[in-house]
C-alpha cells in the first residue's frame, strides 16, 4: 500500500510540474521540423532534376502506331471493363492476378502543333517494343513547345542537304550564328526602333494635349504641328532606314531552316532561329548532359518568359521582386523605426495618438494580401486614375499612374507596412 501511494505521489509530482505537456510539445516540435525537412527534400528531389535531359523512348504499340518521348512517371491504374474486353486472354489474366491493376507510363511527347497534346499515357500491355534510337532529337522551340523526332534535312541559302548525325557539330555552329542574327534583329526592333517610336509618340501626345485643350483649329495647335514637321520627317526617315535594315536581316534569317519529322513520318519545316536548343538525347555523354542542364538553369534565371509564361525564364519576376524589396527596405525601415520611436518615447497621449495606435493595431492584424488589394484599388485605380484624368488626359485610355506598376506597388506596401514595423518596434 505504501508503494502504491509512493508511485501515485510520483505521478502527481510529474503532472504538477507539467512534464507530460513539455514532452508532448517537444515531440510536436520535432515532428514539425521533420515534416518541414521532408517537404523541402520533396521539393528539391522533384525540382532539381527538372532540367536534366532524359533519354527518349521510341515506343512501338501493338496497334501499329509509334510514339516517342521522355518518360515522366509511372503508376498503377485500373483498366475499364470496355478496355479489358479488347485485351487478349493472357493479358487479362495477368491484370486479374494483380487485383485488376495494370501499369502505365506518362511520356512527354511534345509536337503539340502536330498532335494537339504534349503528354501521352501508355499502358504496358499496349507496348510491343521500346528502343532508344541514337539519331532521335529533343528540340526546344520558341513556339509550340518541344519537338521530339528526327532532323531530315537542312535548307541553307537555297541548298537542300540531307542531315545525319555526323553533321550535328556543323548544325550547332550554324545555329549559334543564326541565333546571334536573331538577337541583332531583336536589338534593332526593341532598342533603335523603340527610341524612334518613343519620340514619335511623344510628339503625338504633345499634339493631342493641345487638341484637347485648345482644339485643332487653334494657333497653339498649328504652331506645334509646324514645329514638329521637320522632326517628324527626320524620325520617319530614320524609322524607314531601320526597318529596311531589319527586313534585310530577316530575309537572311529566313534562308536557314531545317525539316523535322516525328516517329510516324509527319514532317514540319521551321526556321533555324526558332530553335532554342537541340540535342541527340540518346547519344549524350555525362558532360554533355551537365552542359545542357546548367544552360537550362541559366536560361531560367536570366531570360524572359515565352509561350505564355510556360517556358523560358523568370528574370523579370526576380528583378521586380529584388527592386521592390530594396525600395521597401529604403522606405520602410527608416520611417517605421523613426515613427515607432516617436510614438513610444516622445508623443504625448491624446486623441490623435490614440487614433493612430488603434489604426496601427488594426492594420497589424490584417493579412498582407488585403494590403495588396487595398493598395491596387485605392492607390492605382482611384489615386492613379485621378492623376491620369487631371494631368495626362492625352494618354488615356492607356494609364500612366493608374496601373499596378512597381513604383505604386512599392509605395503601397511601404505605407501599409510601416504600421507593422511600428508595432514590432514598440513591442521590442
Amino acid at each position: 500500500m505504501k508503494i502504491n501511494q509512493t508511485l501515485l505521489s510520483g505521478v502527481h509530482d510529474v503532472n504538477s510540474h507539467g512534464e507530460p505537456f513539455i514532452w508532448g510539445m517537444g515531440g510536436a516540435l520535432v515532428l514539425g521540423i521533420v515534416m518541414i525537412g521532408a517537404f523541402l527534400w520533396l521539393v528539391l528531389q522533384n525540382g532539381i532534376s527538372v532540367f536534366y535531359p532524359n533519354p527518349i523512348h521510341q515506343v512501338t504499340l501493338y496497334k501499329n502506331r509509334q510514339i516517342a518521348g521522355e518518360p515522366v512517371r509511372s503508376e498503377l491504374f485500373r483498366p475499364s471493363e470496355a478496355d479489358m474486353d479488347k485485351l487478349p486472354q493472357n493479358i487479362r489474366q495477368k491484370i486479374e492476378a494483380n487485383n485488376g491493376f495494370a501499369e502505365r507510363t506518362l511520356y512527354k511527347t511534345g509536337n503539340y502543333d502536330l498532335n494537339n497534346d504534349d503528354f501521352k499515357w501508355v499502358a504496358d500491355y499496349e507496348v510491343k517494343e521500346i528502343t532508344l534510337p541514337k539519331e532521335i532529337y529533343y528540340i526546344e522551340r520558341r513556339e509550340w513547345g518541344p519537338f521530339v523526332g528526327f532532323i531530315k534535312s537542312m535548307h541553307f541559302r537555297g541548298k537542300h542537304e540531307p542531315f545525319d548525325i555526323s553533321q550535328y557539330k556543323y548544325l550547332v555552329d550554324r545555329h549559334a550564328q543564326i541565333t546571334n542574327l536573331r538577337e541583332k534583329i531583336s536589338k534593332i526592333e526593341k532598342s533603335d526602333i523603340g527610341i524612334v517610336n518613343y519620340y514619335m509618340e511623344k510628339n503625338r501626345l504633345s499634339l493631342r494635349k493641345l487638341f484637347l485643350k485648345y482644339g485643332n483649329h487653334s494657333k497653339q495647335y498649328r504652331d506645334e504641328l509646324f514645329n514638329q514637321k521637320k522632326e517628324t520627317d527626320d524620325l520617319q526617315r530614320e524609322y524607314q532606314k531601320l526597318l529596311q535594315s531589319v527586313n534585310i536581316l530577316k530575309q537572311e534569317n529566313e534562308r536557314y531552316s531545317v525539316v523535322l519529322a516525328d516517329v510516324n513520318g509527319t514532317e514540319k519545316e521551321i526556321l533555324l532561329s526558332d530553335i532554342v536548343r537541340f540535342y541527340p538525347a540518346n547519344s549524350l555523354s555525362f558532360w554533355n548532359k551537365m552542359s545542357i542542364y546548367f544552360s537550362r538553369w541559366l536560361e531560367f534565371l536570366v531570360t524572359e518568359p515565352r509561350e505564355a509564361n510556360t517556358e523560358g525564364g523568370v528574370f523579370p519576376a526576380i528583378f521586380g521582386t529584388f527592386i521592390m524589396t530594396v525600395l521597401l527596405v529604403i522606405l520602410v525601415a527608416p520611417f517605421g523605426v523613426i515613427a515607432s520611436l516617436y510614438l513610444r518615447e516622445y508623443a504625448k497621449q491624446g486623441r490623435l495618438v490614440s487614433i493612430i495606435r488603434i489604426c496601427v493595431n488594426n492594420l497589424a492584424g490584417v493579412p498582407s494580401i488585403v494590403y495588396g488589394i487595398f493598395g491596387l484599388g485605392f492607390f492605382a485605380y482611384i489615386v492613379g486614375g485621378s492623376i491620369d484624368q487631371f494631368f495626362f488626359p492625352e494618354r488615356l485610355p492607356n494609364p500612366t499612374f493608374g496601373t499596378g506598376g512597381l513604383l505604386w506597388a512599392s509605395l503601397t506596401l511601404a505605407l501599409l507596412t510601416v504600421p507593422v514595423v511600428i508595432v514590432a518596434t514598440e513591442e521590442a
